[in-house]
């Protein structure tokens, strides 16, 4: 009877609790999609329709797949140097690899400058304000090597993020080009000053500024987000004067966003047309466009109208932004649009369900593609409603967008906050490769496929290999058990050039089975080319992948009988398979070969050859090779007859950039008027060239007057002697060279004006009294010789820094320690310097002893022999 009862209650709980299954899980339909429960709700649009997400990720052919990257949000750091910059780019583009996303929107624009080479805006600080480098054509090319197109984010209008009470002092930190000179073209908002999107000047700028990064560079699309007009700007001035139809003051700042956008859009449509290229323009404004009933209409040409979705969030289309995005759409000026629809679904005021389902249907009837955005930044933060609660909302979100017809992708922000995608689902969702979307807004280019395939089957698994077509954007590789169908199932990868020789050679390592192979090209505008299959039966064992030679080969340039050359090269950014191993062989005269050793050195790869007395030529073979790929390539060079070596090789006085200085060197034993010397200048220390020629005198001490070159990090020089066909050379000399302060700073020394020397008693105290100057850093030195130097704290602990009625005051003591002293001050501000104080002092030492006499006298003598230079 207990049991029955038992059984009984097993029942009941089990009746009671079935139905509140019911309502927290998601209940699969037929149409392939669930209801969405998040948290034990169910989730509803406003108008009571509930919410559902595909139960299985649908693959809808081609889409975005896209993550902003910015150094304004630390997601990378600014450039230092070459090496180190690439490293960091690698890393970023490996991991959207590995969570096969296809697009990056990469920031080049923040606050009216450039972190490219640009004749019309400042070098960012956020990449380098003065580097050696502009890194974008090469960051662009990684992209597309890998399939992945490259989206230049800018920020049109902002030039500061804080307001400014002196926008005369702002405007004078940018270029005489650049309309932000001109304190009138700038609006002073409640906390950021932007160009005035109403003046005429400033759009033709904006659109100039685009234009040079689409012409000088290969970029995908020009990328604006939501920085339009900002909060608590006074353009009345500019209305009064420009307004010249009696607009309201929402609808004049809207025509001015409307017109610059259009301005752009016919400069970008008319080079497309001219070049072949398919430059879009996307707009990633907020997600919400206005804050309306949720209604959606169209009229007989298909425009859409609505006064907004039914939300109650920050809106762009009135105050503060005037950005009339659903205009742009109707006229097609933009290509796509990105909203920011970061919000979470279970947002009170804008849930992503109903914000993207509204963007859903206002994108029905447009060729402009539509993609939604994830705010995965916003994962854990408090308050942050399900994006706080839900570990399941980057699949949700996915998932529900993949049941949206008009949504053709998703972008990610940031890059920072990535890795917790594979927190979730996600891993699982986007698995593989995906082609980016056609651009339906320019006539669709069709091109050829490829002209031949050849798939070969190794001992790792296959090697597909096929001709570069000269008019492809990238390739995109399918694989199957069964005959390719071309379904985007079948997508293995999505590759750019990485053709060797003219050969696009991929390697895909795979089991030990039989396998169909297709390949298909795609054009500027996203088309895909007809395809051509084949399959992996016949066996060629031990067959490797081409892989491209290594970039950068240099040898230095000292290719005489006698010297220690060096080689280098940097990495080759081969993404598949195990790390590349490089080896070195070289023989002299077609003699025996050797083999050097290969050192990474700061990011490059380098190895050291001597080079014989006599030798005459030298074959140099690279070889690069992972498990998958190789490369090989020999190179030959011819071997001068050497003159011997330079001596003493050095630089008087100034190492200030774009100063004149002195060079000085032993001319060679054998010297006569017919040999030639060369000062040479390298940036690399490898490759030199020539700066100014002398021909020999018969002193043999030399000297060369000439001016140090522009500043940069580090700077080489090397003396050159030539004749008869032979060569000789120095030592190689590097210092790090700056430019001249050159600016009014006071300077005492014991209150008094600074003298060439001073007779001082042991144990007397040296005021030095400078200009405190908050840019301003100093380096006092001490030397005995004039020849080696160190700063004053490491000759005496007791040195005191203080600052005292606005001057900079060190104060040390003469010592017993030294007869005769020299000091240097140095002024050191943002990469300049200039020598403030140089002087010397003598020392009357209340006790001597007679070898102290000696000494002095024997340093004395020596000081002045080194100063004198009169045996080099």
């Amino acid at each position: 009877m207990k049991i029955i009862k038992r059984f009984i209650h097993v029942i009941l709980v089990l009746l009671l609790i079935f139905p509140l299954f019911l309502m927290t899980s998601n209940v699969k339909s037929d149409d392939g999609t669930t209801d969405l429960y998040v948290n034990g709700r169910r989730i509803t649009l406003k108008n009571g329709q509930g919410v559902k997400i595909s139960t299985e990720y649908n693959l809808k052919g081609q889409e975005f797949r896209a993550c902003w990257v910015s150094a304004l949000v630390s997601d990378i750091a600014g450039f230092s140097t070459i090496s180190g910059y690439k490293q960091q780019i690698i890393s970023v583009l490996e991991n959207m690899e590995k969570q096969n996303l296809n697009t990056i929107i990469f920031h080049i624009r923040m606050k009216n400058d450039a972190c490219y080479e640009s004749a019309y805006n400042k070098w960012s600080s956020y990449y380098n304000t003065d580097p050696i480098w502009d890194s974008l054509p090469w960051v662009i090319e990684e992209c597309h090597r890998r399939g992945i197109e490259f989206h230049a984010w800018m920020n049109p209008y902002r030039v500061s993020t804080s307001a400014s009470s002196d926008l005369v002092t702002l405007s004078k930190n940018f270029l005489p080009s650049n309309p932000a000179s001109n304190p009138d073209n700038l609006l002073n908002c409640s906390s950021c000053v932007i160009l005035n999107p109403g003046i005429p000047e400033v759009q033709d700028f904006l659109v100039t500024t685009c234009m040079e990064v689409v012409e000088k560079y290969n970029v995908d699309a020009i990328h604006f987000d939501d920085y339009f007009y900002a909060a608590g700007c006074d353009d009345s001035a500019t209305i009064r004067k420009y307004n010249t139809t009696g607009l309201s003051e929402a609808n004049f700042r809207r025509k001015q966003v409307d017109d610059f956008i259009e301005k752009l859009s016919k400069r970008l449509r008319k080079f497309n047309e001219e070049t072949g290229r398919r430059v879009q323009l996307g707009i990633s404004p907020t997600g919400v466009y206005a804050n309306g009933t949720g209604n959606v209409s169209f009229d007989s040409n298909g425009n859409v109208s609505s006064t907004g979705s039914q939300t109650g969030g920050y809106a762009h289309y009135g105050s503060p932004l005037y950005a009339d995005t659903l205009k742009w759409i109707n006229n097609e000026w933009i290509d796509y649009i990105c909203p920011q629809t970061y919000h979470a679904i279970t947002n009170s005021a804008v849930p992503f369900c109903e914000i993207t389902n509204w963007w859903n249907r206002v994108m029905a009837r447009t060729n402009v593609n539509l993609y939604v955005s994830m705010g995965l930044y916003m994962r854990g933060g408090s308050g942050n409603a399900s994006w706080s609660s839900n570990d399941l909302e980057p699949y949700h979100q996915i998932m529900y967008m993949n049941t949206l017809e008009n949504v053709r992708g998703m972008s990610v922000y940031s890059y920072s906050a990535l890795s917790s995608l594979n927190a979730s689902n996600i891993k699982n969702v986007w698995s593989t490769p995906v082609i980016p979307p056609v651009v339906r807004t320019m006539d669709e280019i069709v091109i050829d496929g490829i002209s031949s395939l050849d798939v070969k089957k190794t001992s790792f698994g296959n090697v597909i290999e096929f001709p570069k077509n000269d008019d492809a954007k990238f390739y995109v590789i399918y694989r199957s058990e069964l005959p390719i169908t071309y379904d985007a199932s079948e997508v293995i990868d999505v590759i750019g050039d990485i053709s060797v020789d003219g050969v696009i050679s991929y390697p895909d390592e795979v089991s030990d089975k039989f396998y169909y192979y297709g390949v298909k090209c795609l054009s500027n505008s996203n088309t895909l080319s007809e395809g051509m299959m084949k399959t992996n039966s016949e066996a060629e064992l031990d067959l490797k992948a081409r892989l491209e030679e290594v970039p950068n080969f240099k040898v230095s340039d000292n290719l005489l009988d006698g010297e220690v050359i060096t080689v280098t090269w940097d990495k080759v950014l081969y993404q598949l398979g195990k790390d590349i191993n490089y080896s070195l062989e070289y023989s002299f005269d077609n003699g025996d070969v050797y083999t050097s050793k290969v050192e990474n050195y700061r990011g490059m790869f380098q190895s050291k050859i001597r080079i014989p007395n006599g030798a005459k030529v030298i074959d140099i073979t690279l070889t690069a090779e992972n498990n998958l790929a190789r490369s090989k390539k020999k190179y030959h060079y011819e071997i001068s007859k050497n003159l011997g070596h330079i001596y003493n090789f050095g630089v008087l006085d100034s190492e200030y950039s774009n100063k004149d200085t002195i060079f000085y060197f032993n001319r060679l034993d054998n010297s006569n008027d017919e040999y030639e010397y060369t000062l040479q200048l390298s940036y690399d220390g490898l490759n030199f060239e020539d700066v100014k020629t002398i021909k020999s005198i018969d002193a043999f001490n030399q000297q060369i007057e000439s001016v140090i070159a522009p500043y940069q990090t580090t700077i080489f020089y090397r003396i050159k002697a030539q004749y008869n066909g032979s060569l000789g050379f120095s030592d190689v000399i590097s210092f790090n060279c700056v430019e001249y302060y050159n600016n009014k700073l006071s300077s005492t020394i014991n209150d008094e004006e600074v003298l060439d020397e001073y007779i001082v008693n042991e144990g007397d105290k040296i005021k030095i009294k400078l200009t405190n100057k908050s840019d301003v850093q100093y380096s006092i030195s001490f030397s005995q010789n004039k020849m080696s130097w160190l700063n004053i704290t490491n000759y005496d602990q007791r040195v005191s820094r203080e600052v005292i009625d606005g001057y900079y005051v060190v104060t040390f003591d003469a010592s017993y320690q030294f007869f005769k002293a020299y000091i240097k001050v140095m002024a050191i501000s943002n990469n300049k310097e200039q020598e403030v104080i140089n002087t010397e002092f003598y020392v009357r030492l209340s006790f001597l002893y007679s070898d102290e006499v000696l000494e002095y006298l024997h340093n004395e003598v020596k000081n002045e022999i080194n100063i004198l230079d009169i045996y080099r």
